[in-house]
């Protein structure tokens, strides 16, 4: 089991490692198609990460809804800026 573990890490570090490289590759790009070419190579990476973490696209999609409902959505134009700890000791 040990051996899986270690290979499950092994991959997750390199499509970690690719997730990188195709955000660099979008954040480059100047049009449109281009841009939803590298979104989708990421979406593959990222749907390939929910495997490696005992999931799937569906669930991580589901995930994504209740977050989007609970806090807003960045579609809604709603982004966090800043979070405060209300911790008395600080």
């Amino acid at each position: 089991m040990r051996h899986t573990y270690t290979r499950r890490f092994n991959l997750s570090t390199r499509i970690t490692k690719k997730l990188h490289e195709e955000l660099a590759e979008y954040l480059e790009t100047t049009n449109d198609s281009d841009a939803m070419e590298e979104l989708a190579d990421l979406l593959e990476l990222i749907h390939s990460l929910t495997y490696i973490h005992s999931s799937n696209p569906i669930e991580l999609e589901e995930i994504r809804l209740k977050k989007a409902e609970k806090r807003g959505g960045f579609n809604d134009r709603i982004f966090l800026v800043e979070v405060h700890d209300n911790d008395s000791n600080q």
